[in-house]
Formats: C-alpha cells, structure tokens, sequence
C-alpha cells in the first residue's frame, strides 16, 4: 500500500511539472505576434546552399558564401574553401555577382560573459552588446542542462528576462540601431523571434515551412531590412546548415 501511495505521489508530482512546463510554454508562445504585422518576406534564393548573408555597404546588395558541390556526399574530405565562393545578389534586380576576395560575415558584436552575474544555479553561455545604446543581452542555461537556454536583457541598468518555458531560446544579435534583438526559438525545428526593444519588447516569430530551420540573421545598417537562412538541412558544414536566403523588409 505504501508503494502504491509513492507511485502515486511521483504521478500527481510530474503531472505538475508537465501542466507547470505547458503553462510556461503557453505564457511565452501566447505572446508572439506574426512577423506579417511589421514586415514583408521575400526569398531571395531557392538553391539551398546559401550562408552567412549580411548587407553590403548602401544596403542594396546581400553578400554570403554559397555552396558549389552538387551532392552532400561531395563535401566528404575537403576543405571549406574549395567549396564555397563569395557572391552577391542586387535585392531589386536579383542579379548575381562573383565578389572575390575575402568576405569576413560580420559576427553580433560579443561582450564577456565574465563579467555578468548570471541568476543563481545557472551558467552564461555567451552575450551581446551594444554600447552606444546602453544595451546589453545574455544568453544562459541551468547547469547540467545546457538545452534550456533563455535569454535576458540589461537596459538602462534594469534586468529583465525575455524568455520563459521548455524550449530553448537561443540569443543571436542586437540590431544595429537597437530596436530589436532577434533569437533563435527551439532546437530541431528552430523559428527566429525578434524582440522590439523600443516597443515594450513585444515578440515577434516567423512562420515556419514544413521540417526546416530558421536561423542566421543579419540587419541593414539602418534596422529597415534582416536577411536570415531558412534551411532543409540537406547540406551541412559543420554544425550551420546551408539554406536559401530570406528577406524581411520592416513596414515602419
């Protein structure tokens, strides 16, 4: 009867944590409203060997890495170099260009995880910042579980926390003006939400294709457009699969 009565207990108790971690995801997800409400979404490739697109100077002209292997069994034993080239495309014309040379994808600008204080029981995995505008975000996980990331913002000296739930939120950049930092939401089927930083941080999502993934975004020198990779996974380097390039083009 005593056993009876343990199993029971551990029944009701994960029942709670299962109804806690639903309420938590409904609490979060609840909140985000379609990217279609501030912005247009145009592919801009349908080849699916795209990576690491941002905006050459004047904003006319999306620069990235393509892919020239036909097969992913091709990639098998070579060089990333002999297999990529550095192209771009014009956003109005779509016309193609070979740019040569080196073409270094600009990285969101880091700051030092040591020097914050993460909340207690959890480990700072990485930051970003942007000085000029007095902001700072953080990315951390619980420790032992680094598949529950959530990410936190530090403006004007205040801490709040913008992620809550099961699924993990992965932190990628803050805009160039400061009116959004755009994540990474999930793992297998990843979205990319935008928070607006001037707008009481209200979340916005992307609708997802079918099975692929949303990631890699990029913003135009004055915030009016993000490039980001949509990607079938189909070929891969390393841990960033290549994909299509997207377009976001904010209405205001």
């Amino acid at each position: 009867m005593k056993k009876v009565s343990v199993l029971f207990m551990i029944l009701a108790l994960n029942c709670s944590d299962n109804k806690q971690q639903l309420e938590n995801k409904d609490r979060f997800s609840s909140n985000f409203t379609s990217m279609d409400e501030i912005a247009l979404i145009e592919q801009i490739t349908n080849d699916g060997k795209c990576l690491f697109p941002s905006f050459a100077e004047g904003d006319s002209i999306i620069m990235f890495k393509r892919l020239l292997v036909n097969a992913p069994e091709d990639t098998f034993g070579r060089a990333i170099n002999d297999m990529v080239k550095n192209y771009g495309i014009n956003i109005a014309t779509k016309e193609l260009y070979n740019i040569g040379g080196i073409y270094d994808y600009p990285r969101p600008l880091a700051a030092e995880p040591e020097s914050l204080k993460p909340k207690t029981g959890e480990i700072i995995s990485w930051a970003a910042e942007l000085k000029e505008k007095g902001l700072l975000a953080y990315e951390s996980y619980p420790i032992g579980n680094p598949n529950q990331s959530n990410i936190y913002l530090l403006k004007n000296n205040i801490l709040e926390q913008l992620s809550v739930g099961p699924r993990p939120v992965y932190l990628d950049r803050i805009s160039n003006s400061g009116r959004f930092l755009s994540a990474i939401y999930g793992d297998s089927l990843s979205r990319i939400i935008l928070y607006d930083i001037l707008n009481e941080n209200r979340v916005y999502v992307i609708k997802g294709f079918g099975f692929f993934v949303d990631y890699m975004t990029s913003f135009s020198s004055t915030d009016s457009m993000m490039v980001f990779i949509r990607s079938n996974q189909k070929f891969a380097i390393g841990t960033e699969p290549f994909g299509d390039i997207f377009l976001v083009r904010f209405r205001h």
